[in-house]
Formats: C-alpha cells, structure tokens, sequence
C-alpha cells in the first residue's frame, strides 16, 4: 500500500450497504499494518455494515425465519426453504414485495430492480457526465446502459471463494476496533435475522459470549425512542411493528427479550445492544438506514 501521506498516519472507516466489500477491506489494512511502519500504519477507528452479507454460511437460509418474525407468512407454515418461503410470502402478502422493502411492490421494468434504476444510470451515460467523469469510450455502458440499471451480471465473481469474512471482523474487535451493523427489518435482499446470527455467533472475540446474552435496550435519538441495542455490537431490530405498520400504519408489535424503542407517539420503530466495541441495531421504518 502507497504512503499516501509521509506525516500522518490514515484513518479510516468502511460503510457498506451489501456484500463482503467491508470484512476484505479491513482483513487488508490489518494485513498491511502489521508489516508497515508506524508512519505508513491505516489507523482503522471503526467498522460499520448495514444490511450486509459477511458470512453466507451463517446467513445463508435466514429468510424463513426472517419471514415469520415479520408476519410475512402464516405462523403456522414450515417452509422447506427460502424459495418455498419467498414463494408464500408472495402469496401471504398478495403481490410480489420489493427486494428491499417488502412494503412496496417490486416493480418490474427495463432497468428495474425491485426499485426503477433506470434515469439515475441513463444519467451516467449523458456525454457530458462521461465527459466529466474521464470515462473511456464506452466503458460505463454494460453497468448503465440499457436496462442494466447500474448492475453488471457476475453471478459467480466470489464463488469458492476462501476468505474468512467473519475472522477478518474477529481479528478488528480483537485489536480494540469498534464494529456496528445496523439492519433495516424490512429488508429481505439481507435480512436482519441472518445479521444478528453473524454479529452473535461467528464473531471470535473477548466480549463474545457477554455481548450475546445481553439484553436489547432502546435506542433514543433525540426526544424520541427509535429502536433497541445490543452492547457491545449496535443493532436494531423489530420483530412485529412492520407487518403491523403494512396492515393498520400503526407499529404495536413487542421485542422479544429486547427493549422497544418507542417515540413520543408510541410508535415501536425498533431495538438495539452495545457492550463494549460491538453494537447492533435494528430499525422498522424511520427512513435512517
């Protein structure tokens, strides 16, 4: 890695909306700090994911789950799998949900993605964008051009891949580094149930097993309660107040062995827990996150 400074050291702090981008990034700098010199050292300060896949073994075949805490099928179903379980929610809901928002209908369109993608990357192959830009001919188009809508199709880009994602996040908690996932529950691309199981079970570090069995709390923002945490990872999370929200536009749902943040109205928008370094949120519907 360059000097990019021969006075300071760098800091530091990854966001990440989805993937693994995060974990390599800072299995990297930790990497890189360990044979560097204290002048060319990254100081990482904090670490945060939101609604991010970091280990598809444990978040893998969440969404059955996921979909039942929501009262996205019936409770009485037992779905053999998450497709089985897309499927009836589908049906249970009556229309096909957005990927990110199952409160809205995903739409289905020439560069659509749940969402509709396509002026936001038909802008960026404007000639005076690509201009700006210093693009090369024509090198944006297979990512915006047409109905690609800023996606570009590598299906098997990481498979096999070997990497410890979760050991990557360990080895920063263990060198004091803060970590904070932050999941919006009614995202169904990342699930929330699949975050916590990688926030509370494949991270290898001193606050581990304290940080698992700590209670949620609410999370205040301002004069209102916004949600719950878990300390020392910061998470936020409500298990019935958007399904109540998506039938009645009331939240009236309970945590389960979590506080409820509940806002001057009392409207239950989610949950959180912070012990030490690691934090966990988890919020319903308060346009945050």
């Amino acid at each position: 890695m360059p000097d990019l400074s021969p006075h300071t050291s760098q800091r530091a702090a990854w966001l990440t909306r989805m993937m693994r981008s995060v974990p390599a990034w800072t299995g990297a700098i930790l990497d890189h700090n360990e044979r560097a010199s204290p002048a060319t050292k990254i100081d990482l300060s904090g670490i945060a994911i939101g609604n991010g896949i970091v280990n598809g073994t444990v978040q893998d075949n969440s969404f059955a789950e996921f979909a039942a805490k929501q009262g996205l099928i019936p409770p009485d179903a037992h779905p053999a799998s998450d497709t089985a379980a897309r499927m009836l929610a589908d049906k249970t809901l009556g229309y096909s949900p957005n990927f990110y928002d199952y409160r809205l209908k995903s739409i289905d369109c020439c560069g659509c993605t749940s969402y509709n993608y396509s002026a936001w990357s038909h802008w960026f192959t404007k000639p005076a964008v690509t201009e700006a830009l210093n693009v090369c001919g024509n090198a944006g188009d297979a990512a915006f051009a047409g109905c690609s809508g800023g996606c570009v199709d590598l299906p098997s880009f990481d498979r096999d891949d070997g990497f410890d994602y979760s050991n990557a996040l360990s080895r920063a908690l263990q060198q004091g580094i803060k970590l904070t996932f932050y999941y919006g529950k009614q995202d169904t691309a990342c699930n929330y149930v699949g975050g916590y199981r990688v926030a509370t079970e494949s991270l290898q570090w001193a606050g581990a097993a304290a940080f698992k069995e700590a209670p949620l709390e609410p999370l205040l923002i301002g004069a209102e309660t916004l949600g719950v945490f878990l300390a020392p990872f910061c998470t936020t999370k409500t298990r019935n107040a958007c399904q109540d929200r998506l039938r009645t536009n009331k939240h009236i749902g309970k945590v389960e062995q979590r506080k409820p943040f509940v806002s001057a109205g009392g409207v239950e928008t989610g949950s959180y827990k912070k012990l030490g370094l690691l934090h966990w949120v988890e919020v319903c519907e308060n346009g945050l996150f």
